[in-house]
C-alpha cells in the first residue's frame, strides 16, 4: 500500500475546488500539486505501478494539467521533473484564467531549484547592465530544442517564470523540504516574476 502522501484523495488540497490565478495561495498550492506529482510519478516508476494502480495523475489532472514531457536523469533514468500544459475542458475555457501559466516545469530535486534562482538573478543582471538581448537569444535557442528536442541545449534556458521561496523557519530537513508545508497559509514568502 503506497503512503498516504502519495495519495492526492487523502493528502492533496482538495479544498482548491475553484481556482482564483489571481490567489497567491491557490497559484502556491497548485504548483506545489505539480512537483508532488512529479515526486509521485518517480515513486510509481519505482514501485512499477502502472494504469489504475499509479497514483500520480491526481496531481495534476484535479487543475486541469496534461503532462506533456518528462525529464528524466541520463545516469539511472529517473524522473526528476515534469512539463505541464493547462488544458481546461472544453465546458471551461470561456471562464476567466488570467494569471494561469500555459506551460509549467516542475522539479522534485531542490538542487536544481536553488540553480534556477541563481539563473533568473543573473539573468536580471544581464538586462539591468544593458545586455539582455543576448540572454534573450540564447533563450530562444535553446528552447526551440526543449520543446522540439532537436538540440541538447541545458535545461536552465526558460525565459520567464514566477518563483516563490520559502522563508519561513524550519525544524530540519524534513520540514524545510515537505511539499505539504506550500498548503499553508501562514507562511513567510517571497514571490519574484523573472
Amino acid at each position: 500500500m503506497a503512503p498516504e502522501r502519495e495519495d492526492f484523495s487523502v493528502s492533496g488540497p482538495l479544498h482548491l475546488i475553484a481556482i482564483d490565478w489571481k490567489n497567491v495561495h491557490h497559484r502556491r498550492s497548485v504548483a506545489a500539486s505539480l512537483v508532488q506529482g512529479v515526486y509521485v510519478l518517480e515513486r510509481d516508476r519505482q514501485k512499477k505501478r502502472e494504469g489504475p494502480k499509479a497514483l500520480a495523475s491526481p496531481w495534476w489532472e484535479f487543475f486541469d494539467f496534461q503532462m506533456v514531457g518528462q525529464l528524466i536523469d541520463d545516469d539511472d533514468s529517473s524522473i526528476f521533473g515534469a512539463i505541464y500544459k493547462f488544458k481546461p475542458p472544453p465546458s471551461q475555457r470561456n471562464l476567466s484564467t488570467d494569471g494561469c501559466p500555459r506551460y509549467v516545469i516542475a522539479f522534485r530535486a531542490d538542487l536544481i531549484c536553488s540553480e534556477y534562482v541563481g539563473y533568473f538573478k543573473h539573468k536580471k543582471m544581464m538586462v539591468e547592465f544593458g545586455v539582455g538581448c543576448i540572454e534573450r537569444l540564447a533563450t530562444q535557442l535553446s528552447l526551440r530544442g526543449l520543446f522540439t528536442g532537436k538540440e541538447s541545449e541545458p535545461m536552465h534556458r526558460i525565459p520567464s517564470a514566477n518563483l516563490t521561496v520559502n522563508l519561513t523557519p524550519s525544524w530540519g530537513f524534513k520540514q524545510a523540504h515537505g511539499i505539504n508545508q506550500w498548503w499553508r497559509p501562514d507562511l513567510y514568502m517571497e514571490s519574484v516574476r523573472y
